[in-house]
């Protein structure tokens, strides 16, 4: 997934646990900041309707924040977003009506100063919470601060009290930055730390030579597909592969050839064994394992006879060296089950590669010792009298 879009999802998941809290708090905080002073009595209308808005605010706002783990995220997260970012500028648009209310309203001067205080800690908490989003918090903070330094400078406040205020947008703004700065880093840094752990992954279930899967792998994958089918109750197949007379290659024409021959029989496998839950693997020197999920083992046989056919057919060529290679095949497949092992499918598997090898090299046999469907019973493949 794309470094973008993964910010986003963990800007959202950060976002709504940072302000999960602060949506309680805020029902909590309305009623000390108004029911228990004089105002309530003064304007019971007012404050009443406000208060209910904010807490039927607060009710949606923790009602989406439960749908980040609901498929409807995934499904619609760009809607998801404006839901709950344009909730949250609800709140900050009741926060804002109340404080201007009554900081405007002579009748309650006696707690224009707590609503300041109050306006304040809203501002210090919103720098944290709300960080995950950077420029949101830019306008959260704007939709507060702005229409209090108004009313302040109408009702012609202190000077300094409005500078005060001022500087304390300024420094919110400046600080929210840097903490935005911080946060984007710190995931980036999570990101590549995560992307270099993948590579390493990669590479440690990667054959070096070849490029598909190696022995670590192939270990680690039969036995979790072993698990897979048992459970589902799926035939598990298995092509073992080997080489024809590769130690003469070697000895022949050396080792760097002999490495291409493994890398051009490499390549042609993985582009035979096409399906995504097939897995390819490089079992050790010049023998392969394919293990193949769901697959019986007429169908397993089929890919194998194909991969034989394939091998014998396409011309390996290096350094100006045009050598016949083949491949011997010996398939086994299992119904996994708990009576039953994995080392059965891969004794199984291993016992019919050594039987194509001695009965004449470049043919495909199964571990009941012949290839379903087949008339002859015994063998499957064309054999090479020079082999």
């Amino acid at each position: 997934m794309a470094f973008s879009q993964l910010f986003k999802e963990r800007s959202d998941q950060d976002f709504v646990q940072r302000t999960r809290a602060g949506v309680l708090i805020y029902v909590v905080a309305y009623p000390l900041l108004v029911f228990s002073t004089d105002v309530y009595y003064q304007n019971i209308y007012f404050c009443v309707t406000l208060f209910i808005l904010m807490v039927s605010i607060s009710v949606v706002r923790l009602s989406l924040a439960q749908l980040l783990s609901k498929p409807f995220y995934h499904q619609r997260q760009q809607f998801w977003r404006y839901l709950i970012l344009g909730f949250a500028l609800s709140h900050a648009i009741c926060w804002s009506v109340v404080f201007v209310k009554f900081v405007a309203d002579p009748r309650f001067e006696s707690v224009s100063f707590t609503m300041l205080l109050g306006l304040v800690a809203i501002v210090s908490g919103s720098t944290n919470t709300l960080i995950p989003k950077g420029n949101f918090f830019h306008l959260y903070v704007a939709i507060l601060m702005a229409p209090m330094l108004l009313m302040l400078l109408i009702r012609d406040f202190h000077l300094s009290l409005i500078l005060i205020m001022l500087c304390f947008w300024i420094y919110s703004y400046f600080l929210g930055n840097q903490i935005y700065r911080e946060y984007v880093n710190s995931f980036k840094s999570e990101y590549e730390a995560s992307k270099n752990k993948e590579a390493l992954e990669a590479l440690s279930k990667t054959d070096s030579l070849t490029g598909i899967f190696n022995r670590h792998h192939f270990n680690e994958s039969v036995e979790q597909q072993w698990r897979v089918c048992m459970r589902n109750r799926y035939p598990l197949s298995l092509i073992m592969m080997d080489v024809d007379h590769f130690k003469r290659i070697n000895d022949t024409h050396g080792h760097i050839l002999g490495d291409d021959c493994l890398v051009h029989v490499a390549g042609i496998v993985k582009h035979v064994v096409k399906r995504s839950t097939d897995i390819v693997t490089r079992y050790g020197g010049e023998e392969f394992a394919i293990i193949l999920p769901g697959a019986s083992i007429l169908h397993a046989c089929e890919i194998a006879e194909k991969i034989r056919q394939e091998v014998e057919n396409t011309p390996f060529v290096s350094n100006q060296h045009i050598l016949p290679v083949t491949v011997s095949c010996g398939v086994s497949s299992h119904v996994p089950d708990k009576t039953s092992s994995v080392l059965e499918l891969l004794a199984n598997a291993d016992t019919a590669l050594y039987l194509a090898k001695n009965t004449g090299r470049n043919r495909v046999e199964s571990h009941n010792n012949h290839y379903p469907g087949m008339d002859d019973g015994n063998t499957h493949g064309t054999q090479r009298d020079d082999l």
